[in-house]
């Protein structure tokens, strides 16, 4: 049985195909369902002047606002429905029409598709209106829904991680990668020089010890001389910073008076 997304207040179906709901502040859904005082979100109010964060997050960050009453409020405020991705995972099909890559970039999912119409899960509706035109370029008509940032990231690993996975290690080119070096027990070459090794120690232990410790003694002695050139280059390359003189008269103090 398919599930239908939730109405907005206007009786349209919050963003969707038709005209978005107008929103109602969250801050008000908040107060009218009790989930904060009026004491705790003036203090959050204030604290948001001051810090570049949505009212939302100093809430959540502060601990006066569980996640789920957060998503419930920003769902009502938007006259959205809150999804339960964990329970109803999206079709993998609709997220391999946006890319997996894409969704998790933009923080979405494509959830369900009820009718010729897909429904999208947003953690962050307010961008909505922005990625609309990307989603309808590939899913045609598209309504909005609220689900929290992790859930939306658990269902896409969930349906898409293995080519997520596979995508992340072919991302380098196969000239540049080492992906394409054949294991030790599969190089003849490999397996050649380490059998030379191991009958070289087993005729002569003391000469082969003494042929490692004199490579790598010789190695570090390079090494210790590379970066002694590369010290002495960036030495000579140093050249004096000369500060221009600041225009405008005195600096700005600026005094706190508790």
């Amino acid at each position: 049985m398919q599930q239908q997304p939730d109405h907005g207040p206007d009786g349209g179906q919050g963003l969707g195909p038709g005209r978005p709901a107008a929103r109602r502040p969250i801050a008000a859904e908040l107060l009218r369902t009790g989930v904060v005082s009026s004491h705790d979100l003036v203090n959050a109010l204030a604290h948001n002047g001051r810090a570049a964060a949505p009212l939302a997050e100093i809430l959540r960050t502060r601990g006066l606002v569980a996640e789920r009453d957060l998503l419930l409020a920003s769902a009502q405020s938007w006259g959205l429905r809150l999804v339960d991705l964990a329970s109803t995972l999206p079709d993998p099909r609709l997220v391999d029409a946006v890319s997996a890559k894409d969704c998790l970039r933009h923080g979405l999912v494509p959830w369900q598709r009820v009718g010729d119409v897909t429904v999208v899960a947003l953690s962050r509706p307010e961008d909505f209106l922005a990625l609309r035109p990307l989603l309808e370029a590939r899913l045609g008509p598209v309504c909005a829904a609220v689900a929290s940032q992790a859930d939306i990231t658990r269902a896409i690993h969930a349906v898409r991680g293995a080519h997520l996975a596979q995508a992340a290690e072919q991302r380098v080119p196969a000239a540049e990668s080492c992906r394409s070096w054949p294991r030790l027990h599969r190089s003849p070459r490999a397996m050649t020089v380490l059998c030379v090794g191991l009958v070289l120690i087993l005729i002569a232990p003391v000469a082969t010890g003494l042929l490692l410790a004199s490579f790598s003694l010789v190695s570090l002695i390079l090494i210790v001389a590379l970066k002694l050139m590369a010290m002495v280059a960036t030495l000579r390359g140093q050249t004096p910073v000369s500060h221009p003189p600041q225009a405008g008269g005195d600096p700005t103090v600026s005094i706190l008076v508790a």
